[in-house]
């Protein structure tokens, strides 16, 4: 199954409350045959900008992120599932690997000889000098 990040924006609810509705999301996502890897509040926040869902218009909401491994044919369902419950004002998802690409590993820096730099650098002004001075007679 292809691994998706999804990113919750739910309404202002009070600890207990965000933890039961965050719980309830997961359970549902389970008894669907989806594997949830993990869990992430990243807190309360004021909206970029407002929102209507269900009804009302949100200001500020709760973020999460979910990482789970999915079936392609089951993200309309999923879909379907968070536009209908009243407790989730949007969401997005992603394919993991697009948003975590694997980096190529880094090979460190160059060794570099800063004696022979020097040496260049002060070459290359002693042949300005000479040459500024020739100008000058």
């Amino acid at each position: 199954m292809p691994r998706y990040e999804l990113a919750l924006i739910m309404r202002l609810f009070g600890r207990e409350k965000k933890i039961e509705a965050l719980k309830d999301t997961i359970v549902y996502l389970l008894n669907e045959g989806h594997n949830v890897r993990n869990v992430k509040s990243l807190g309360d926040r004021g909206l970029p900008y407002q929102i209507k869902a269900h009804g009302e218009t949100h200001f500020k909401g709760s973020y999460a992120l979910l990482d789970i491994d999915c079936k392609i044919e089951d993200m309309n369902l999923l879909r379907r599932y968070f536009s209908n419950n009243k407790n989730i004002i949007r969401m997005t998802q992603t394919k993991y690997e697009r948003t975590y690409a694997a980096e190529e590993p880094c090979d460190g820096m160059e060794d570099v000889d800063y004696a022979k730099k020097l040496e260049e650098l002060k070459r290359g002004k002693l042949k300005n000098n000479v040459k500024k001075q020739s100008f000058k007679i």
